[in-house]
């Protein structure tokens, strides 16, 4: 009662702002750095690479494949 379309919307964009922000922030930080972002996704990719070998191996051994 007695609040209107705009009260809700200025609250639902506070919301928003509060739960999206840092990633928001996050975000921009890595796409101004494109060195930086390639270094993080080539670290997350060799950290992959070697949790697949690793379970590729335990896989390899477990249906007697050498």
């Amino acid at each position: 009662g007695g609040k209107g379309y705009g009260d809700f919307k200025k609250r639902l964009l506070e919301a928003y702002l509060t739960t999206f922000g840092p990633a928001r922030r996050r975000y921009a930080e890595l796409v101004s750095d494109p060195a930086e972002l390639e270094r993080i996704l080539q670290d997350g990719a060799n950290r992959a690479r070697e949790e697949a070998a690793r379970l590729m191996d335990k896989v390899r051994r477990a249906v007697g494949i050498p």
